[in-house]
């Protein structure tokens, strides 16, 4: 009902920004011309309102997705599993950005002259690359 509701107004909303009142001209101008009034509307300005509210449509949706897959016999088993790893997970990843950024150090001092890790940043992205192939 939550995502019904946000989508609802994402539509709501979009549709009144950008119509500029053609809406009440319905028996005046036809539907191509409104439609035409819209696009050039939607696309000539910054819709921020609208990404903002199908953004949070889509945190919406996804968030309930996740959550309602804890309920399936499939994936409740791999949801319990992940939650058991994600702690060694991110234990393992701090303790490889540390690796990264004392190797870069050592890199530092003993390849002065090399230009790709005179400067600390470049070093840390070369070998922080170079850690995924």
């Amino acid at each position: 009902m939550v995502i019904f509701i946000l989508f609802f107004t994402f539509i709501i909303v979009s549709y009144s920004q950008h119509l500029d009142g053609s809406w009440k001209e319905k028996l005046t101008i036809g539907d191509q011309t409104r439609a035409d009034i819209y696009v050039r509307s939607f696309f000539s300005g910054h819709p921020i309102a609208e990404q903002i509210l199908i953004m949070l449509c889509f945190v919406v949706f996804w968030f309930r997705l996740f959550y309602l897959m804890r309920f399936n016999e499939t994936f409740a088993s791999i949801s319990l599993v992940t939650e058991h790893i994600f702690p060694v997970l991110t234990m393992y990843v701090y303790f490889y950005i540390i690796n990264i950024v004392f190797f870069t150090g050592v890199a530092q001092l003993g390849f002065q002259e090399v230009p790709e890790y005179a400067d600390f940043r470049d070093g840390f992205l070369r070998l922080f690359y170079s850690g995924f192939g």
